[in-house]
């Protein structure tokens, strides 16, 4: 309460010295400002309060960002460092808007109003911030890391999956509120969802003809029925749900479709064998 009341009498009483050096926020003046009508009432200035909020942000994440690289972090480490990170960003950004809903309430909104969609509600600043300062430089390591995990995971190795249900939240977030719905998900599917559909693709193509080579078509079919369930699975897990439908459509299209002219090669076989309806008719 004590740091929104501080922000509160910034915003709503500043001297507006010229002289004040282009470093320092304007110290509050307890003189009331004569408006043009030639009331008294208070004055209110967010432009300094919110470019050195803007820069604190730019600094900080910077500063994030040098770690990475100091430590060279890649892959499982640096999603892990990239997730706390966030976490503890977004939580703070919270509070930090709440300290300053008297300057999103009325300097924000009137530069918005203005047509100024530049400036965004405190929240909303610390979002765009963390796009243009930490996602967007590592976007390509970020989504390299959550890919290399979701690969382990399909290949039966126990992976963190709370580091990548964390990592794509960030990725759904940063599609800001006041966006158009249609838009509020470009963020995720550019950095995560296009580039999860290609390496789903690439790896069921080179598993099912590798599986198909090896052993017979009912067998087959059991796998791919098993890969889809777990699709399922992982969708309901950590993916936006969004992807869902893509996801299915692709696993089917990878897993059957590309494989029909096999499966009517044997149907005459798999249709003798009543043990083998069941997959034949789950999948297809």
């Amino acid at each position: 309460m004590q740091l929104y009341s501080c922000a509160y009498d910034y915003c709503a009483n500043v001297s507006g010295d010229p002289n004040a050096k282009a470093n320092e926020i304007p110290k509050p003046t307890k003189k009331p400002i004569k408006s043009a009508n030639g009331k008294q009432g208070a004055r209110f200035i967010g432009h300094e309060l919110y470019k050195k909020i803007k820069d604190y942000l730019e600094a900080y994440l910077h500063g994030c960002r040098t770690k990475i690289i100091e430590k060279d972090l890649q892959d499982e480490l640096l999603l892990d460092f990239y997730t706390k990170q966030w976490s503890d960003f977004r939580f703070s950004s919270k509070v930090l808007n709440g300290i300053c809903q008297y300057l999103n309430r009325h300097w924000v909104k009137r530069k918005r109003e203005e047509g100024n969609k530049k400036i965004f509600e405190i929240c909303d600043l610390a979002l765009v911030q963390w796009k243009e300062h930490m996602l967007t430089p590592l976007s390509n390591q970020v989504t390299r890391a959550i890919l290399k995990l979701i690969e382990k995971e399909r290949n039966g190795e126990v992976v963190n999956t709370g580091l990548i249900k964390t990592a794509i939240e960030s990725f759904v977030q940063l599609g800001l509120k006041g966006s158009a719905p249609e838009h509020r998900l470009e963020v995720y599917s550019k950095n995560f969802a296009t580039h999860f559909l290609a390496e789903t693709n690439s790896y069921y193509t080179a598993e099912s003809m590798l599986f198909l080579q090896e052993n017979p078509v009912p067998e087959y079919l059991k796998k791919a029925e098993k890969r889809l369930q777990e699709e399922q699975e992982r969708c309901a897990k950590y993916l936006h749900e969004s992807t869902k439908s893509d996801l299915e459509h692709k696993c089917v299209q990878v897993l059957v479709e590309h494989h029909l002219h096999i499966f009517y090669a044997e149907f005459q076989n798999l249709l003798d064998n009543d043990k083998n309806e069941g997959a034949l008719s789950s999948v297809v």
